[in-house]
């Protein structure tokens, strides 16, 4: 019901999807199964990407999150940006490019969970014209899964994260990489 309010909302506000990739990657987040869906949509003149989180626990939970970012004016297979920035991102625990910017709190708090902070990553494909969008990921390691963390903001209005694995990126940068050439 809420999916379909969602879409009614977006298409009278003049977004338009232009390509819809659906379910990339499927797995678990601690104890939660997680769907990541991708698609890219216009509004304004601007091309969007747009990553859907949904984490389910069992029949009575479930949350989603919609991570969205402008890359480009005018042309959907602009994809160049946000294809590097994915690929550097899921390659970033192995290249030493990941930042570390915690304090003292955010590194007790992450050795008494047991999770091994990898680092931040500032995503360089969100353009800035109209919108002032910035974008970083994180990477973690917990027990035995490394975990990406996505997070969107926007001067005056806020922030939105998702969490998923690590390897959604991956699959993420393969729909668009198959819309791009197709």
């Amino acid at each position: 019901m809420l999916d379909t309010i969602a879409a009614r909302m977006a298409k009278e506000a003049g977004v338009r999807p232009v390509a819809d990739f659906g379910e990339v990657h499927a797995g678990k987040v601690g104890h939660t199964d997680c769907t990541v869906l991708a698609g890219l949509e216009s509004w304004s003149g601007c091309e969007f990407m747009r990553i859907t989180v949904v984490h389910t626990r069992g029949r009575t939970s479930r949350r989603t999150r919609v991570i969205k970012w402008p890359y480009a004016k005018g042309d959907p297979r602009a994809l160049g940006p946000v294809l590097r920035d994915l690929d550097a991102f899921l390659d970033a625990p192995t290249t030493g490019i990941l930042t570390d910017d915690r304090g003292a709190v955010g590194r007790v708090f992450d050795r008494l969970t047991r999770t091994d902070y990898l680092g931040r990553y500032d995503f360089r494909s969100p353009i800035d014209e109209p919108y002032e969008n910035s974008l970083d990921g994180t990477v973690v390691r917990f027990w035995d899964q490394t975990e990406a963390t996505l997070t969107a903001r926007r001067p005056g209005r806020g922030f939105i994260f998702g969490q998923m694995p690590l390897a959604a990126i991956g699959e993420v940068a393969k729909a668009l990489r198959a819309y791009q050439q197709g």
